[in-house]
């Protein structure tokens, strides 16, 4: 049981951690993440009582705001 316990300790916690931040990093810088989330909204049908609509993606921790109406959203920020 100690030497389990010694194992799991000397595994170091930072480089784990900074596997999971690069990755997370990656998805952050998809190429056509914008064509992507545009059509993503536009074939949802998502309407807004403004011209304005906000979408918040959490998979790859971003927040969208778009502007125009239902089915024709154009990813201005």
């Amino acid at each position: 049981m100690k030497d389990t316990l010694k194992n799991l300790l000397r595994r170091p916690y930072r480089l784990i951690k900074y596997k999971v931040t690069a990755l997370n990093d990656a998805l952050r810088k998809d190429p056509n993440y914008i064509s992507t989330a545009t059509d993503f909204v536009n074939k949802n049908n998502f309407a807004s009582s403004t011209n304005y609509f906000i979408w918040v993606d959490t998979k790859n921790f971003k927040v969208n705001i778009f502007q125009g109406s239902k089915n024709n959203w154009k990813l201005i920020k």
